[in-house]
C-alpha cells in the first residue's frame, strides 16, 4: 500500500513537471515560434509573407501576414487547424510581375489533410467566389460576374483602352496552367470606328511559356472570330465580317457593302495581312495594298456604290497612303447600253459594247477620283484622259474614239450630259497605245 502511494505521488510530480514545462514553453518565445512554424506550414501559399503580429490563447490564434502594402489577417483554431481569413492585397505588383491593382478577399481555411480555401474575392469592380485546394501547389476555381473590362485589362497589364464594358469570369487554376472563360458585352472605339454592344466569348489557356486564346464577338453590324498565341511574339489570325464604310478613314473612299475577310497579324514585322475570295493584301507602315483577283464587275461596282456599267472580271492593284492609286485591267468586257453609249454608237458607228481589254488607272482622295481609261476592240480604241468623278455624284471627262476607218471623235461628258465637240478624219492612230499605258 505504501509502495503504491509512493508511485502515485511520483507520477503526480512527473505530470506536474511535464505540465509546468508545457506551460513554460507555451508562454515562452520558443513556444510562440513553434506555433508560428506550425501555422506557416499550413499556409505555404503565402510563404513569401512575413508574420508581423501573432497572438494565441489555448487552442486559438490570430496573425497578421504582411508583404509590402499587402496584408492577410487570419484567426481561428490551432488543433485541428481551421481559420477565417481577410486579405487586403492593396499592391499586387509587389506580389507578382504579372498583375497590378487591388484585391479584397475573405473566407475560411480548413485542414483536411490538404488545405481547402473557400471564400470570395472583389477586384475590377466585380465579385467572385473562389475554391482552392493546396498541397505542394494550389489548384481550384474562380467564378465571378460584372467585372469592369477596362479595370480588368489594367490589372492584367494589358494596354488596350479601346473597350468599355463588363465581363464575367470562370477560371480554372491547374498545377502548371490556367484556363479562362469569359462572356462579355463591350463598346469598342478606335479612331472613327465605333462598335456598340459587342457581345461574345473568350477562351484562354495560360501556360508557363505560352498564351493561347480565342475571341468570338458580334453585334448587329460586325462579327469577329480571333485566334491568338503569345510566347516570344504575339501572333493573331481570324475572320471578320464588317461593313466596309467603317474603314473610310483608312481607305479614303467610302466603300459600300459588307466583306468577309480573313486576316493575320505579324507583330514582329508590323504587318497586317488579309484575304478574301476576290482580293488580298496587307497593311504596313500606314500603307494599304489591295490586289484584286477576278472580281465580278457587279461586286466591284457595288463596293463603289456605283451603277454596274459593264460585265466582266476585274484584276489589278489599289495602293492607299495619303492618297490612293489604282491600276486595273478587265479582259473581255461587255459595256451595258445606256443613253450615253447609244448616243456614241450613233455618232461613231462603232461597236463600243464589247472590248477585248479595258485598262484603268488613276488616283483618289477623300473627295474625288481622277482616272484615265483605254479600251480596245477590233473596231476602235476608246480613251478617257484625266477624267474626274466627285463623291457627290458629279463627273466630267473627255472621251476620244478612234474608229477603224481612221476617224477620231471627241466627246465632252459633264454630269452625264454628252456633246460631240470634234471629228477628225484620216487620223494616223497606232494601236500600241495600250502597250505604253
Amino acid at each position: 500500500m505504501i509502495r503504491l502511494k509512493k508511485l502515485l505521488i511520483s507520477l503526480l510530480v512527473f505530470f506536474i513537471i511535464i505540465v509546468g514545462i508545457g506551460i513554460f514553453i507555451y508562454n515562452s518565445t520558443f513556444g510562440e515560434n513553434l506555433f508560428k512554424v506550425y501555422i506557416s506550414s499550413k499556409l505555404t501559399m503565402i510563404k513569401t509573407f512575413k508574420i508581423n503580429s501573432f497572438h494565441y490563447s489555448f487552442n486559438s490564434f490570430s496573425a497578421i501576414f504582411q508583404k509590402g502594402n499587402n496584408y492577410i489577417y487570419i484567426y481561428g483554431n490551432i488543433f485541428p487547424f481551421r481559420a477565417t481569413y481577410e486579405a487586403n492585397l492593396d499592391k499586387l505588383s509587389e506580389l507578382t510581375d504579372k498583375l497590378r491593382g487591388v484585391i479584397k478577399s475573405n473566407g475560411e481555411i480548413i485542414d483536411r489533410g490538404i488545405i481547402f480555401i473557400n471564400g470570395n474575392a472583389l477586384f475590377a469592380n466585380g465579385y467572385s467566389n473562389i475554391k482552392f485546394q493546396c498541397n505542394k501547389k494550389c489548384v481550384g476555381t474562380l467564378n465571378g460576374d460584372e467585372f469592369n473590362t477596362q479595370e480588368l485589362l489594367q490589372m492584367l497589364k494589358i494596354n488596350f483602352p479601346y473597350v468599355e464594358g463588363t465581363n464575367n469570369l470562370f477560371v480554372v487554376f491547374k498545377e502548371n496552367s490556367k484556363e479562362i472563360k469569359s462572356n462579355f458585352n463591350v463598346d469598342f472605339k478606335y479612331d472613327d470606328i465605333v462598335l456598340k454592344n459587342m457581345s461574345g466569348k473568350l477562351n484562354m489557356n495560360c501556360q508557363k511559356n505560352a498564351l493561347i486564346f480565342n475571341i468570338r464577338a458580334k453585334n448587329d453590324r460586325v462579327s469577329i472570330d480571333l485566334n491568338g498565341k503569345k510566347n516570344n511574339n504575339l501572333i493573331l489570325s481570324g475572320n471578320i465580317k464588317l461593313p466596309l464604310n467603317l474603314l473610310k478613314k483608312y481607305t479614303l473612299y467610302s466603300f459600300n457593302g459588307d466583306a468577309d475577310i480573313n486576316f493575320s497579324v505579324d507583330y514582329l514585322n508590323n504587318i497586317l495581312k488579309f484575304t478574301n475570295k476576290y482580293f488580298n493584301g496587307d497593311y504596313s507602315n500606314n500603307i494599304i495594298t489591295i490586289n484584286i483577283n477576278q472580281m465580278p464587275s457587279s461586286l466591284f461596282f457595288s463596293y463603289l456604290n456605283l451603277p454596274n456599267l459593264l460585265n466582266g472580271f476585274i484584276n489589278g492593284t489599289i495602293i492607299i497612303n495619303n492618297e490612293g492609286n489604282f491600276d486595273l485591267i478587265i479582259n473581255k468586257a461587255f459595256i451595258k447600253n445606256n443613253n450615253l453609249i447609244n448616243y456614241i454608237k450613233r455618232k461613231t458607228h462603232c461597236n463600243i459594247n464589247t472590248f477585248d481589254v479595258v485598262l484603268a488607272k488613276g488616283s483618289f482622295d477623300k473627295n474625288k477620283i481622277i482616272f484615265t481609261i483605254i479600251a480596245k476592240n477590233n473596231h476602235c480604241i476608246a480613251t478617257i484622259k484625266q477624267g474626274v468623278y466627285f463623291y457627290n455624284g458629279k463627273s466630267r471627262y473627255l472621251l476620244e474614239i478612234y474608229s477603224q476607218n481612221k476617224t477620231k471623235f471627241k466627246f465632252k461628258i459633264d454630269n452625264n450630259k454628252i456633246k460631240l465637240i470634234n471629228v477628225i478624219k484620216n487620223v494616223q492612230q497606232r494601236d500600241n497605245s495600250i502597250l505604253v499605258f
